[in-house]
C-alpha cells in the first residue's frame, strides 16, 4: 500500500510539472504484462491472445504500465479461461483493447466501477482504485476509457491515449 501511496504522489508531482516521456514499444510491453499475468494467476487455466503491432509510444513507462496492467489484470481475474488483448493506431491515437469471458459489467455499473473504492464484486481482493487510475491517465494522455460487453461475453475496455 505505501508503494501504491508513493507511486501516486509521484504522478501527482509529474502531472503538475511536465510529463515524463519514454520511448516504449507497444507489443513489447503487452507482453511483459502478459507474461507478469501468466505468473501471478499460475493457478488459473487462461488462454489470452496478444495481437497488434508492435507501435512506439511516447509515454511515461509507468503510466502505461499501470493502465494497461490495470486492464489486464483485471481480465485475468475475472475471465472464465479467455482473453484477448489488442494494440492498434485509429484517428484518436492508440487503442489498447482487453476482452475477457467472464461476467461483464452491467451497463448500469458502467459509472460506478470508474469511481475510486468504487467494487461490483466484493469476493476478489482489490482496493477499488485501478479503473478509477485507469481513467484518470487517459484522461491525462487527452483520452478515454470506455466500457461495453465482449464479443467473448464477458467485459470490453477500449482505453485511448493521443500520444
Amino acid at each position: 500500500m505505501d508503494e501504491l501511496i508513493a507511486y501516486q504522489l509521484e504522478r501527482a508531482v509529474i502531472a503538475s510539472t511536465h510529463q515524463a516521456k519514454d520511448q516504449l514499444q507497444a507489443r513489447v510491453v503487452l507482453d511483459r504484462l502478459n507474461g507478469a499475468m501468466q505468473k501471478v494467476y499460475r493457478d488459473k487455466v487462461v488462454a489470452a491472445e496478444v495481437q497488434g503491432e508492435n507501435l512506439a509510444l511516447r509515454a511515461s513507462e509507468r503510466d502505461i504500465q499501470e493502465a494497461w496492467g490495470n486492464l489486464i489484470d483485471n481480465a485475468y481475474k475475472y475471465c472464465a479461461g479467455s482473453i484477448q488483448i489488442t494494440v492498434s493506431k485509429n484517428a484518436q491515437g492508440i487503442l489498447l483493447r482487453v476482452e475477457d469471458d467472464g461476467p461483464g459489467i452491467a451497463d448500469a455499473s458502467h459509472e460506478q466501477v470508474l469511481q475510486r473504492g468504487a467494487r461490483l464484486d466484493t469476493r476478489a481482493p482489490g482496493q477499488g482504485i485501478g479503473l478509477a487510475v485507469v481513467s484518470e491517465i487517459a484522461s491525462r494522455y487527452d483520452g478515454a476509457l470506455a466500457i461495453s460487453r465482449s464479443k467473448l461475453g464477458g467485459a470490453c475496455f477500449d482505453l485511448v491515449l493521443k500520444l
